[in-house]
């Protein structure tokens, strides 16, 4: 079968909600299938993009297509209107070749409703795969009719968590009976056993897992909790893991707010396994998400989770039997969490235990094989 990928992201910060898409690829890939990938045209390929490319998977890098003269005389003449040149790039990739199944990888519900009306001219089968969604994405009226035929017109609409699907129905207005939640992949064993760090200088290490990106990753409502004076005198301390766009600013609100001390910038960490060995709990004060890979990855290490309640976080975090909840991405409420976690913080092992055993109840082990099945069921449908 002929299977094409389209991913919608244009920064060059290839993050965890590329990795279900790509993995699937390169299953189809070596089980016989011809696989296309559509991708934004960066200056210098992401590693995540040439190892695609090694794997078989056959690259189409949406740069800005040059129009032909007739073209540019049309549009000096105002005969033909001005369009995008990306979108040219995209025609360009859609018609070549055939095509059993397209899939749609976006960071948000739906990013450009006018590919898929192409997808429909063409009539090419497509799926959409979502991968975050906020009450910040609600789209305005003037949009909101090209979203819900894009939604309707697809084959299936996968999310990565019900919170997520829940809400993309409420901004639609309507129902989406074709939608079906899935899991993202995750970079520590399924079997992975309990071990837990030696004492050391502070009696609680948290682990802030995730982009340096607080407009969704929310490390600056953490920061003002750390600055309260009771967190000051108490021992402990949050280690930031990942990079992003926003580094050095953070770094400057944590000498503004004078918690230098209690707050590390760590970079990325490869071996997720060796964050868990130093630390006793992950902490995510994010604004919005789909369904958190630190937070699986932090629960399948047997450790528990203190969060916001955003996207799928809830629906995996019983507050005080796997983690702690923050009713909402403030300071107030995730101080509240954190007092929970803190005076609990004997136990959190226990919890930590139970956050395991939770976890591998609802968590597939093979959650790319089990996404690249469906899209070989439903091309083959």
């Amino acid at each position: 079968m002929n299977f094409k990928f389209i991913s919608t992201m244009d920064t060059a910060l290839w993050g965890g909600s590329e990795l279900l898409w790509t993995e699937a690829a390169k299953v189809l890939v070596r089980e016989g299938h011809k696989v296309s990938a559509c991708v934004h045209g960066w200056s210098s390929r992401p590693k995540e993009i040439a190892e695609l490319a090694r794997c078989g998977v056959e690259i189409f890098e949406r740069k800005p297509v040059s129009p032909n003269q007739l073209e540019l005389m049309g549009r000096r003449f105002r005969l033909l209107p001005n369009r995008d040149l990306t979108t040219l790039a995209f025609d360009q990739w859609l018609s070549s070749g055939k095509t059993d199944l397209l899939c749609f990888s976006d960071g948000r519900v739906v990013s450009n409703p006018e590919w898929g009306e192409k997808c429909e001219k063409n009539r090419i089968r497509y799926v959409n795969l979502c991968q975050a969604n906020s009450v910040g994405f609600w789209p305005p009226d003037s949009i909101l009719p090209g979203k819900r035929k894009f939604l309707k017109s697809a084959e299936r609409c996968f999310f990565v968590s019900q919170n997520n699907l829940g809400l993309c129905e409420c901004q639609i207005g309507e129902k989406i009976p074709h939608a079906e939640v899935v899991r993202n992949p995750f970079g520590v064993p399924f079997d992975q056993q309990p071990s837990w760090r030696s004492a050391g200088e502070f009696e609680l290490e948290l682990a802030c897992v995730g982009r340096l990106e607080p407009v969704s990753k929310g490390q600056d409502i953490l920061f003002e909790v750390l600055s309260a004076e009771k967190w000051r005198k108490r021992s402990l301390r949050v280690s930031l893991f990942g990079s992003g766009c926003c580094a050095e600013s953070l770094k400057d609100l944590c000498r503004f707010l004078g918690i230098e001390n209690q707050v590390r910038f760590c970079g990325h960490v490869a071996d997720v396994k060796k964050i868990w060995m130093d630390h006793d709990a992950l902490v995510l004060p994010s604004r919005h998400e789909g369904l958190p890979i630190a937070l699986v990855e932090a629960m399948l290490c047997h450790r528990a989770v203190i969060a916001t309640d955003v996207a799928g976080n809830g629906e995996f975090i019983n507050d005080g039997l796997t983690g702690f909840l923050a009713d909402c991405p403030s300071s107030r409420s995730l101080d509240a969490a954190f007092e929970r976690a803190w005076n609990s913080r004997k136990t959190l092992r226990e919890i930590g235990l139970e956050a395991g055993r939770k976890i591998r109840q609802v968590l597939p082990p093979k959650p790319v094989e089990v996404f690249a099945n469906r899209l070989l069921e439903i091309a083959g449908s």
